[in-house]
């Protein structure tokens, strides 16, 4: 696998896990 496959998968799912951790900072505050 090459390096940039690999950067760009790595930098996808730090982006994905954000968003999730935002999520679920959203729904501690409508909770």
């Amino acid at each position: 696998m090459s390096l940039r496959v690999y950067l760009g998968q790595v930098r996808e799912h730090i982006f994905v896990r954000d968003m999730a951790s935002q999520y679920n900072e959203m729904g501690n505050a409508y909770a």
